[in-house]
């Protein structure tokens, strides 16, 4: 079912605390469809709807997180949106009521906070939608890359440093803590990627004024 009523109503998702608020904080704005993959999700309970985003991973459904999903009875999905307060023509608006979430979902801990989406129909890709690229086997992508030297010329010490592994972030987050409500255009926004070690090492109240992804 394709929807042409654009709505723009934002809340944040049920959360336990302000920790799992969505924010892309320092972004930028993306180019139009320069993720294509990026999904915006109005979730509808019967307290209201919600809004999260989420990622397109195959042609038939979309991994989000489990606390977008808690109590939700349907979801709106956008998808090819760069502007998603508007009626873009590269859209495509669907609703489902088929969705999941892990079941060992921790709603103190944000353990497990993941779940899936079926769309109603396969959409197929074109320059607006897309599927991402899943990483395979055993790498996750964390830690740092080993060691590089740097220095302005060879009759100026050289020092070491790290290099550290990045990830891209995306979403209609809002862009400071004190903002009401979400950008309507999608940002993004680059960070190190941290190991589950690491995450784990973080508690989720810690104030921070960088967004922290949990593993």
């Amino acid at each position: 079912m394709i929807l042409k009523t654009p709505r723009d109503f934002f809340s944040y998702p049920h959360a336990v605390n302000d920790a799992v608020n969505v924010r892309i904080i320092g972004g930028d704005e993306a180019s139009p469809h320069q993720f294509p993959y990026q999904v915006g999700l109005y979730c509808n309970s019967a307290s209201g709807t919600t809004f999260c985003g989420g990622s397109l991973v195959s042609n038939n459904y979309i991994l989000t997180a489990a606390h977008c999903l808690t109590n939700t009875l349907s979801v709106e999905i956008i998808l090819g949106a760069h502007t998603i307060t508007e009626d873009e023509d590269t859209q495509l608006r669907v609703t489902s009521e088929d969705f999941v979430y892990h079941s060992d979902w921790n709603t103190t801990t944000l353990v497990n906070d993941i779940g899936f989406i079926k769309l109603p129909e396969p959409v197929e890709e074109n320059d607006y939608i897309g599927i991402v690229k899943i990483a395979t086997g055993n790498e996750t992508y964390s830690g740092n890359l080993g060691m590089t030297w740097a220095g302005l010329s060879t009759t100026v010490m050289i020092k070491p440093f790290i290099l550290i592994r990045t990830g891209t972030i995306s979403g209609w987050g809002r862009v400071t803590n004190v903002q009401d409500g979400v950008t309507p255009v999608l940002r993004y926004l680059t960070n190190d990627i941290l190991s589950n070690e690491e995450c784990i090492a973080i508690p989720p109240t810690t104030p921070s004024s960088n967004p922290a992804t949990f593993a």
